[in-house]
């Protein structure tokens, strides 16, 4: 998620009833949840077989969502709105929401600076615990989670670092004993890492950034951790062409693209084949790869609705995985989401523009589509 491509609106009136409720919902202020003394024996189990992803034996191609409600600390002042309002309503009942959405995995963040033991300003040992216990209870909804780290602006890091580093590690070592019993855990690294413009990214670039991934992974093994673990390329992990092989004792690594494909300016999409090509899509072809996060903006482009079912017929034809933004930041100015209305009762999978937004055309947004794709397994003849 690359936050300098929205406003970020500050409330702080939410973070009280953000805090009350996590105690009660995810037990974010309880103490720490025991793990299972062995997770291989639930379900939704991951490996990297001949380069390709399975799970529970069979062949995976991941079809999820993205929860944001775990990324900011509770001690942080300026937190942006759909951070309070994810973490204020978080149920655990909203894994078993995306199951019957038809999606068989969820991706969950979280921030650097609330995970460093070391960080004495933002980091909260019960918030950490209360994370651990999300991933638990997505486990338990029969989901396959995908666990980040992150370290964005959003994070309140004052010096945000754009690669894994010891801090990176220090968070990993508070999560790993928690997960490395379970194959149905996958470990992101480190989230949208760069080294520079987006859309310069040099050999010295890769040589910074294996370096850092590389020490990453040892300390997660070192750690105890069997588990896949996911690597996201350079420019906010909108390239991974390029990318140099990375090493793992266990040979269980995949990778990640974040191809949010609108410009900035204009948002209209860019939907040459050539450019989903030269990003990831020929990375695919001998690396297993797992979008494990895409949204389409706020949907008003002209072009949006060909290229959705143009994109996902090229990922699906890749065997490339989607994580879709986002599950729970549904306000009219969500940047590139998929449900709106959370978090009220009543949550709808689609945009509809002409009421929402000012845009030149009342198109509807992807989230009927994704639903349907992730329900059916079938990509539908034209946008819903």
């Amino acid at each position: 998620m690359h936050f300098s491509r929205q406003n970020q609106l500050v409330v702080t009136g939410l973070l009280v009833q953000a805090l009350t409720l996590m105690t009660t919902g995810c037990g974010a202020n309880s103490t720490a949840p025991n793990p299972p003394a062995n997770g291989s024996n639930l379900p939704g189990q991951v490996s990297i077989v001949n380069k390709q992803l399975s799970r529970d034996g069979k062949p995976w191609v991941p079809h999820g969502f993205f929860q944001v409600a775990f990324q900011a600390s509770p001690n942080e002042q300026n937190v942006p709105n759909f951070e309070t309002q994810a973490q204020a309503y978080y149920s655990p009942q909203e894994y078993t929401d995306m199951a019957d959405a038809g999606a068989d995995s969820v991706r969950v963040m979280l921030g650097q600076t609330v995970g460093d033991p070391q960080n004495t300003k933002l980091y909260s040992e019960s918030f950490v615990n209360g994370f651990i216990g999300a991933v638990q209870e997505a486990r338990k909804a029969g989901l396959t989670v995908i666990v980040g780290v992150q370290d964005e602006s959003i994070t309140q890091d004052p010096n945000p670092t754009g690669l894994p580093n010891s801090a990176t590690q220090r968070v990993w070592a508070q999560l790993v004993p928690a997960f490395k019993n379970d194959k149905g855990i996958l470990l992101e690294l480190f989230n949208e890492p760069g080294t520079g413009p987006d859309q310069a990214v040099q050999p010295s670039d890769w040589q910074e950034w294996v370096t850092a991934m590389n020490s990453t992974i040892a300390s997660v093994r070192a750690e105890g951790a069997k588990n896949v673990v996911i690597a996201d390329g350079l420019a906010h992990a909108g390239i991974l062409t390029g990318a140099p092989t990375l090493t793992d004792s266990l040979n269980q690594t995949a990778y990640a693209a974040h191809p949010y494909t609108f410009q900035e300016s204009s948002e209209e999409e860019r939907n040459e084949q050539a450019f989903l090509d030269n990003s990831f899509g020929n990375f695919a072809a001998s690396n297993p790869v797992i979008i494990t996060e895409w949204g389409q903006g706020y949907y008003c482009g002209p072009t949006n609705p060909a290229f959705l079912l143009f994109f996902l017929t090229y990922i699906q034809s890749k065997g490339i995985g989607l994580e879709m933004s986002f599950w729970d930041w549904g306000g009219p100015t969500a940047f590139g989401g998929t449900r709106y209305n959370y978090p009220n009762p009543v949550v709808s999978m689609y945009y509809d523009n002409g009421s929402l937004l000012t845009c030149g055309t009342a198109e509807r947004g992807p989230g009927l589509t994704i639903n349907s794709w992730y329900a059916t397994n079938v990509l539908p003849s034209k946008v819903l």
